[in-house]
């Protein structure tokens, strides 16, 4: 669930929707040309992928509010909505190895770069599935408790 909104239901201007933070890794993927030689963009590239890893975590410790709508609207629907809570410490390691294999990537082998990309390509594509999986859960709980299938 990209989660874009502070408590108080007002729109928050100092977080970035997951969706944005995706988007703007994405970019600089495809900006930098392999081998790596330009640093700036190498370091744009780090503070968007540090960026990403932030707004998971606030993500991961707002959970509660989607398990608690969840849990009210449709409890046999419990089970996927802790397996998915499960996901994000596997996502945030996922990405925190990504921003440690950044820092020296420079130096690295062409192979090793070219590894290193597509480690964040999969990292997108997961958490891709994983807010997708989580939206429908939501959407899926507010349509069984408004009497869609049981």
């Amino acid at each position: 669930m990209t989660m874009t909104n502070t408590s108080s239901g007002q729109a928050s201007s100092s977080r970035e929707p997951i969706d944005a933070c995706l988007e703007r890794v994405e970019e600089l993927i495809r900006t930098v040309a392999q081998p790596v030689s330009d640093a700036g963009l190498l370091e744009q590239l780090d503070e968007a992928l540090r960026s990403l890893h932030a707004r998971l975590r606030i993500h991961h410790a707002t959970d509660f509010h989607v398990a608690g709508e969840v849990e009210a609207l449709a409890p046999q629907l419990c089970e996927d909505r802790k397996r998915l809570s499960a996901e994000h410490q596997t996502i945030l390691g996922m990405l925190d190895r990504c921003i440690r294999c950044g820092e020296s990537i420079a130096d690295q082998p062409i192979e090793e770069q070219a590894v290193f990309f597509l480690r964040i390509q999969e990292v997108i594509a997961v958490i891709r599935r994983h807010e997708a999986e989580e939206d429908r859960l939501l959407y899926l709980a507010v349509w069984r408790d408004t009497g869609g299938e049981s």
